[in-house]
């Protein structure tokens, strides 16, 4: 079980909201260099400043990720839904993540887009209008 919070201010504006979501993770060795997590749960989004007559949002937020080692590193895939840090979207967003190893130390590097079903293609919910 995992809870994550998160706290968005902006300079200049009375309106602020934060974000609590518990959710529940599951990971998986698939063989012996290929792994899957999955995790999901309930997102509650508080407002400072009332929108309309609502104080609060509830929603789901979630996400799957498929991760392959190999001698020198690994690569990653995962996709997420959930509340942006700082921008007061709801975002889907598909990752990739890889790290290797090169001359004794660690390098990694990431690939994030906003995506639904395939890349440049994106979904945006505002949460504060």
């Amino acid at each position: 079980m995992v809870y994550h919070y998160s706290n968005y201010r902006y300079l200049g504006d009375p309106q602020a909201f934060s974000d609590h979501s518990v959710q529940l993770a599951y990971g998986r060795k698939l063989t012996g260099r290929l792994g899957l997590q999955l995790f999901g749960g309930p997102e509650i989004t508080v407002f400072r400043v009332p929108l309309g007559n609502e104080t609060q949002r509830v929603g789901g937020a979630g996400g799957v990720g498929i991760a392959y080692a190999f001698s020198q590193g690994d690569l990653g895939l995962s996709y997420s839904h959930g509340v942006s840090g700082g921008s007061g979207l709801l975002v889907d967003r598909v990752r990739i993540r890889f790290r290797f190893r090169q001359h004794g130390s660690w390098r990694d590097g990431t690939a994030a887009r906003p995506a639904l079903a395939s890349p440049g293609t994106s979904r945006w919910n505002r949460v504060i209008p």
